[in-house]
């Protein structure tokens, strides 16, 4: 009977964060059945030039000379590389329905076909005539964060060869009053890149 109820509780979160728009203006008519959020990596890619382009297409040209702010998409997109716009949040002076985004996106916005649906966000900012372009991910902890195509690797001989006889591997013992000992790690004992702890999961 527990594994039922566990069951049920985990399909209700599952089908939560399925249908689930990031942004508060909404558009209803995407199939948002079981999609990936992209967090640590790219999984749906598209050159920054096609995606900007498609966005213009949208705007007059009293718009593209006015428009100014950022611009938040979520945009689900299927494993043929079809776009659906399912939520934006517009700080731009330009309301969201002069833009046509929906219809463009929707239309002509092609990716290359990702190994999972997923729902992708973008972030442009238009500023003195130059339009910026991020990539964000999901964090469950941080929340949105910039993302790229490749996980930052880290070369552990580079990091040796700075610390050259620095590196004892012999951390400094801790004792607490309660009599736990601890280990502690640091970047002059120990080949870790950063003096850094995280929550586990």
């Amino acid at each position: 009977m527990n594994k039922i109820k566990l069951i049920l509780f985990l399909m209700l979160i599952v089908g939560n964060i399925s249908a689930q728009n990031i942004f508060p203006e909404k558009f209803g008519d995407c199939n948002t059945d079981q999609f990936a959020l992209e967090s640590d990596l790219i999984i749906a890619k598209l050159e920054k030039e096609q995606f900007i382009k498609v966005i213009l297409t949208g705007l007059s040209d009293k718009t593209k000379n006015k428009i100014s702010g950022k611009l938040f998409f979520q945009i689900i997109v299927d494993l043929q590389g079809n776009s659906c716009l399912t939520s934006v949040k517009n700080e731009t002076n330009i309301k969201t329905k002069k833009m046509n985004l929906k219809q463009v996106i929707n239309t002509n916005l092609i990716w290359e076909k990702p190994p999972q649906k997923v729902s992708t966000i973008v972030f442009i900012e238009f500023r003195n005539n130059q339009i910026a372009y991020t990539r964000l991910g999901i964090d469950g902890r941080i929340g949105l964060r910039e993302i790229t195509n490749q996980k930052k690797a880290i070369d552990y001989s580079k990091v040796k060869k700075e610390r050259k006889g620095q590196l004892t591997n012999n951390p400094k013992v801790i004792r607490d009053k309660d009599g736990s000992v601890w280990k502690l790690f640091t970047t002059s004992n120990s080949v870790i890149p950063e003096n850094m702890s995280q929550p586990s999961e």
